[in-house]
């Protein structure tokens, strides 16, 4: 392993769609006694709001050496309201769901069978940051059910002047990825996921790192 998390990280990223900015998100990395918290909030820029805001926070606790502890999320897009907290055990994930149907907030439960050391979308990329070269491997719950996720490295690109390392992530059947992203990763001691190309139905969405002003 040649990544550790650091302590106060932050991280600012811009979404682009169709070469409009669709929105922006930081995320922030803190550590939490023997697990590490990372917390991203994301948020529509003015002109999409007006026809689909988005206001989500998800939250990762997750162990270096191992998958997700927890995964709390909460969603505001558009007419879709939910909050869900996952809870990893030893083999499966409890999760706790609420959401708005029809004008009012509905509770429900469900256990989700996961291997051990299971990740969530969040933890599954801070893992990826950790692994290096070479293909691999991870298994995703996002809160229906586990996913496995096969990332395939694609070698060394260019990005933003910065050599870094690209990754195919793809589920076999539709799922938590539901069709599939292009990352990248920095390949300096940061390891900083420099960018992403999310393939939607509805066309590509690129996430790049938006890096501090010196």
């Amino acid at each position: 392993m040649d990544w550790a998390p650091r302590e106060g990280e932050r991280l600012e990223y811009v979404a682009t769609w169709n070469g409009l900015e669709a929105g922006r998100a930081v995320a922030e990395t803190h550590a939490d006694g023997a697990h590490w918290t990372t917390k991203v909030e994301s948020r529509s820029a003015d002109w999409l709001a007006f026809l689909y805001p988005v206001n989500d926070v998800v939250t990762s606790v997750w162990a270096l050496d191992g998958g997700s502890v927890s995964y709390t999320t909460r969603y505001r897009e558009g007419g879709f309201q939910q909050d869900q907290v996952l809870r990893f055990g030893v083999g499966s994930v409890a999760v706790d769901r609420r959401q708005y149907v029809r004008g009012a907030w509905k509770d429900s439960s469900a256990t989700i069978l996961a291997p051990e050391g299971a990740d969530d979308p969040l933890s599954a990329v801070l893992h990826l940051r950790s692994g290096g070269p070479g293909d691999r491997r991870l298994d995703v719950v996002a809160g229906r059910r586990s996913v496995p996720v096969y990332v395939s490295d694609a070698g060394l690109d260019a990005v933003e002047g910065r050599s870094a390392r690209r990754y195919e992530l793809r589920t076999r059947d539709e799922g938590v990825l539901r069709d599939r992203i292009t990352a990248w990763i920095t390949e300096d001691e940061a390891r900083i996921p420099a960018k992403a190309v999310v393939h939607t139905r509805a066309g590509a969405v690129t996430v790049t790192w938006v890096p501090p002003a010196r």
